[in-house]
């Protein structure tokens, strides 16, 4: 797996139920009777590798007719999606079939005619091995439009990353409050955790990954596709919450 690095931040909200400062200086500060209540916001982040990847073509066909537009994209599509299926992680569905007519030039006074149909059809395959991605794209190159192509992190990835996030984020507010029992001279046995609330995942930060091209604008018939080289890239993962602590004599 490739490497990566957790960075955390945190923000500082003291509320004082008793805090004597010092007439001198902060260095002066002591520790009221009644302890002092805070809270810690923390934050932790971590770059990971995209695992998973969604990949979006079009069929597209042109016939004078609607029935004959209509039928053509449909055998195209069905065409792709049986090569398709030969890669079995791949998680396919078809999408969004529009029609609409195309219409002559006008000439004069003369309205303008229907001379064909186009008709188009979206194709989503999905899948958390990226690895299959450039096979993928290769296998229909030439029979469908390449519209998109962009990478993420899987569920199931971000949820091994979680306990991680938590610890470290935890543990980045943990240590302010440990750093502020100790500049009002008590240790870390005086700091009491009173509760914690997470505030939910921010979204997922792509660092890179996201392709358009298109397979027909390259002018080779399926069998002289190449394999696209492809790189996944990294996303960034977030979670922040807050604790609530309290520090005692």
């Amino acid at each position: 797996m490739k490497s990566y690095f957790v960075a955390t931040t945190t923000a500082l909200a003291i509320c004082c139920s008793s805090l004597a400062y010092a007439a001198d200086s902060m260095n002066g500060t002591t520790l009221g009777e009644k302890g002092v209540s805070f809270s810690v916001t923390g934050s932790a982040t971590l770059e990971v590798p995209n695992d998973s990847a969604r990949i979006t073509w079009t069929a597209s066909t042109q016939e004078k007719t609607l029935e004959a537009a209509t039928k053509k994209t449909i055998e195209i599509t069905n065409s792709a999606i049986a090569s398709l299926k030969k890669i079995p992680t791949l998680e396919l569905q078809t999408v969004d079939v529009s029609s609409y007519p195309v219409y002559s030039e006008k000439k004069g006074n003369k309205a303008p005619e229907i001379v064909a149909w186009r008709v188009s059809q979206n194709l989503i395959a999905k899948t958390n091995d990226v690895s299959v991605v450039s096979k993928a794209i290769q296998t229909v190159g030439g029979k469908l439009q390449l519209n998109g192509l962009s990478f993420d992190v899987s569920e199931q990835t971000r949820a091994q990353y979680n306990e991680q996030l938590i610890k470290s984020a935890l543990n980045n507010a943990t240590q302010q409050a440990v750093w502020l029992a100790e500049a009002v001279g008590v240790d870390a046995s005086h700091v009491q955790l009173e509760d914690v609330k997470f505030h939910g995942t921010l979204p997922v930060r792509p660092e890179y990954a996201v392709m358009r091209a298109s397979n027909k604008a390259v002018g080779l018939a399926n069998d002289a596709m190449p394999a696209p080289s492809i790189e996944a890239g990294l996303s960034t993962l977030n979670l922040s919450l807050s604790a609530q602590l309290k520090i005692t004599k």
